[in-house]
């Protein structure tokens, strides 16, 4: 009972915030090392399809910007940067669950080989 009011005593001393390298170590759980870049590269499609979306929209909005081209083009167009865009939003949003996934593993597993 008495080395239990010790640790309780101990858990309240620590006060502070969380060190950096904890933030560095959930970083790098989360995905291995070689698949950092093709997220990053993933993610920026993403990004860059949907600047590319509101700008089109912006552009088709205009009846005088590219008037020789039918507005069901213009229409088709749109929906197929929206299909794109929605494809690389699941595909970051899947490996976003497998990454989580793994660092809980990764940082339960570190955690129980120091306990």
């Amino acid at each position: 009972r008495e080395a239990a009011k010790q640790i309780m005593t101990e858990e309240e001393q620590e006060t502070g915030s969380v060190p950096w390298s904890s933030y560095m170590n959930y970083i790098l759980s989360l995905v291995p090392i070689w698949a950092v870049i093709p997220f990053l590269f993933v993610t920026l499609i993403a990004q860059g399809i949907s600047v590319y979306q509101s700008w089109w929209v912006g552009t088709i909005g205009e009846p005088q910007q590219y008037s020789q081209i039918s507005y069901h083009w213009k229409i088709g167009i749109y929906a197929l940067l929206c299909l794109c865009g929605l494809i690389f939003l699941i595909i970051r949003a899947i490996v976003s669950v497998f990454a989580v996934k793994r660092s809980n593993r990764v940082i339960h597993q570190q955690l129980l080989s120091n306990v």
